[in-house]
């Protein structure tokens, strides 16, 4: 019929979707690392103080302490040993971790070894 217009084209973004039917998004999913980060954010925390410990990262501890604390071999041993022994639950939890007592001259490593272990800890350095 002369005269007569036929149906308008449907733009290119209904086109599509009348040819490919939007695809669902799946549901979110939650991880233990989402609730740790939301938990730090709250309380102040570092978030990997509230995850369970990593067990190759205490295994490794004299190796991250002596990246800053030099020439003090014995005393990274014995203060893993100590962290080592309070994490495998071989202490009592009410508890401190150790009682540790640095003694020498100055120069040594004493402050070093403390900051250098709260860092391995609490994560403040």
């Amino acid at each position: 019929p002369i005269g007569r217009i036929g149906p308008i084209p449907p733009t290119l973004p209904e086109l599509l979707t009348n040819v490919y039917p939007p695809i669902p998004a799946p549901p979110p999913t939650l991880t233990i690392e989402d609730i740790s980060d939301a938990v730090s954010a709250w309380a102040g925390v570092p978030s990997h103080n509230l995850l369970p410990p990593d067990r190759h990262r205490l295994l490794c501890m004299e190796e991250i302490l002596s990246r800053t604390v030099v020439g003090q071999d014995a005393a990274l041993r014995a203060v893993s040993d100590a962290v080592r022994r309070h994490r495998a639950n071989l202490s009592a939890r009410n508890r401190p971790i150790a009682s540790l007592l640095f003694a020498g001259p100055t120069g040594c490593g004493k402050t070093e070894l403390c900051r250098a272990l709260g860092g391995f800890l609490y994560g403040g350095g």
